[in-house]
C-alpha cells in the first residue's frame, strides 16, 4: 500500500494532530519584549517536520453548524466526513502516485537559507528535522542559550486539497534565550496557496513542480510571517488622502476569504503586510495568516 494511502486511514491522529496547531496555538502567543529583543545576538532555527506525507483531508458536511452546534451535529458529522474519508482513499491512489515523490522535508531544506537570510534575527544555524527531540535534548539545548545566542523551534503541519491543489501549512514557533525555561517567544502563522486554474488537468509532471513551488513559497512566507511577528509592526492601513478627513473604515479592515472544509470562510484581521498577490493579517487571537487576495 502506498504511504499515502495509509496515511489517510489516520484521521482521529491527524485531526488531533491539526487540533493542537490551530486549536491550542493562538492561546500559547507571547510576543518578543524589545528588552528581550536586544539581548538576542543571533538564533540557531530548527524547522522540525514529522510529518511523513502529504494529507489530504475530506470536506466536513457541516451538519454541525446547520443544527447550530452540539454533539448530535457533531457526531454526525464524523461519521459523514468518516464515510467520505474511506471513498476517497479509494479514488485518490492515481492522483497520490503522481505526487509520491514530492517531499515537503527536501523542499523546505533548499528554501531555508533563502528564508532565513533576511529574519529578523541574525541567524547562525538552520536545520530541518524529521524527529522530534526528546524533552531532555530540548532541556540541554535551551540551557545552552547563553551570551546572546537563542534557540527557535520551528512545529510544521501542512495539507493539501486534491480538487483545488491549494497547500495549506500550520506552524508554532518558540524561542527560547538567556538558559532560561520559560520561553521568550511564541507565534502561531498560517499559509494558504491554490495552484493556478490553469493547471487543472495539466501533466503529471507540471503539478508536481507546481506544488514543489508551492512548499517553498511556504517556507519562505512562514519564515517572514515569524520575522513579521518578532519585529511587531503596526497594523499597516492605507493613509488619508489630501480631500478626505480620514481613512474610510472599509479599507482599515479589508475582507478576505480561506479556503477550508471544502468552502471559502471569511478571514478578518489587521493588514501586517503587502507584498505581490498576497496579504498578512493578524486575526483577533494573534495568528497571522499569510494568504492571496
Amino acid at each position: 500500500m502506498s504511504p499515502f494511502l495509509s496515511a489517510l486511514r489516520r484521521p482521529c491522529l491527524l485531526l488531533a494532530f491539526c487540533g493542537v496547531l490551530q486549536g491550542c496555538a493562538p492561546m500559547l502567543n507571547k510576543a518578543l519584549t524589545a528588552e528581550n529583543r536586544t539581548r538576542v545576538r543571533d538564533v540557531d532555527v530548527q524547522v522540525l517536520m514529522p510529518q511523513e506525507t502529504v494529507i489530504f483531508s475530506a470536506d466536513s458536511p457541516n451538519v454541525s453548524a446547520a443544527l447550530g452546534g452540539g454533539l448530535i451535529g457533531a457526531l454526525i458529522d464524523a461519521s459523514v466526513q468518516k464515510s467520505r474519508q474511506e471513498a476517497m482513499s479509494a479514488e485518490m491512489g492515481v492522483f497520490l502516485d503522481r505526487l509520491a515523490d514530492i517531499d515537503f522535508r527536501g523542499e523546505s531544506k533548499a528554501a531555508l537559507a533563502d528564508g532565513t537570510s533576511g529574519f529578523a534575527l541574525k541567524v547562525s544555524t538552520a536545520e530541518v528535522l524529521a524527529r522530534i527531540p526528546t524533552k531532555s535534548a530540548l532541556d540541554a539545548r535551551i540551557a545552552r542559550t547563553k551570551g546572546g545566542s537563542a534557540f527557535m523551534r520551528l512545529f510544521v503541519y501542512y495539507t493539501l486539497d486534491p480538487k483545488s491543489l491549494t497547500l495549506t501549512t500550520r506552524s508554532y514557533a518558540q524561542m527560547w534565550q538567556d538558559g532560561a525555561a520559560e520561553r521568550s517567544y511564541a507565534g502561531s502563522f498560517i499559509y494558504q496557496e491554490a495552484a493556478p486554474a490553469a493547471l487543472a488537468g495539466a501533466a503529471p509532471g507540471a503539478e508536481a513542480a507546481a506544488v514543489r513551488e508551492m512548499m517553498r513559497r511556504a517556507v519562505l512566507q512562514t519564515l517572514r510571517m515569524a520575522s513579521l511577528d518578532i519585529n511587531q509592526p503596526a497594523p499597516a492601513t492605507p493613509a488619508a488622502s489630501a480631500t478626505s478627513a480620514a481613512p474610510r473604515k472599509a479599507d482599515a479592515k479589508p475582507q478576505y476569504t480561506f479556503a477550508m472544509g471544502g468552502t471559502r470562510v471569511p478571514l478578518a484581521g489587521d493588514l501586517i503586510a503587502r507584498e505581490g498577490d498576497r496579504v498578512v493579517l493578524r486575526d483577533k487571537g494573534g495568528v497571522l495568516f499569510s494568504v492571496q487576495k
